[in-house]
């Protein structure tokens, strides 16, 4: 996994990219468990979503977790209402009703609709784990999510791209043969080289 996504005009995803394929990642990874790595306030570009959309995916977990990271490509917002006649923000998705959350508050229900409806996201997953209050909270969410959810697609990516990008293994089973292997990333909107299976994810490290 190196290049950036084709959809990814400014290249953000490449630059951390980049970062993880080079050594300085290890360490920055260890310094910034002494450093901040969350801001008293959400992003900016947060405040393009009002009253009656909410963020969910991985623009809810930037707000959760108070992260320092770009606007993902379109992210994506839910409606708490039933007023039809607003459109969600100019460059925001709307997610069909069928997606209401019963806890807005769950990581795991927005690691769940982030992997699934916007795929990986490098640059907020990676802040994720580096932050210095909530890298704990990030790798029991997502080690929650494997133990309820590994034979899923999107959970095995998730899982893959955690342990790589944090040195850490969880404390779960390999997954083994027990399910095809599937790409980590979408050939048809990322630059990708050629895969490596791993068989404790049942992915293709492509």
């Amino acid at each position: 996994i190196f290049f950036r996504p084709r959809n990814d005009p400014y290249g953000h995803t490449m630059s951390l990219c980049k970062r993880i394929q080079s050594r300085q990642w290890s360490n920055n990874l260890s310094n910034s468990r002494r450093s901040a790595c969350f801001f008293p306030k959400p992003p900016a570009w947060l405040q393009e979503v009002t009253h009656p959309f909410v963020p969910v995916g991985w623009a809810s977990i930037v707000k959760a977790l108070r992260l320092n990271c770009p606007r993902p490509f379109e992210p994506l917002v839910i409606r708490q209402d039933h007023d039809i006649s607003r459109s969600p923000p100019d460059g925001w998705r709307l997610l069909p009703d069928d997606y209401a959350l019963e806890d807005p508050q769950s990581l795991e229900d927005h690691f769940m609709i982030a992997m699934q409806f916007e795929g990986p996201n490098l640059c907020v997953l990676g802040a994720a784990i580096k932050h210095a209050r909530h890298g704990q909270l990030v790798a029991e969410t997502i080690r929650a999510l494997v133990q309820a959810s590994r034979e899923e697609q999107w959970c095995r990516r998730l899982w893959f791209l955690y342990e790589w990008m944090s040195e850490d293994r969880l404390d779960v089973d390999d997954l083994g043969d027990s399910v095809a292997y599937v790409d980590v990333l979408d050939a048809t909107e990322y630059y990708t080289g050629r895969p490596i299976l791993s068989t404790r994810h049942g992915v293709r490290d492509n």
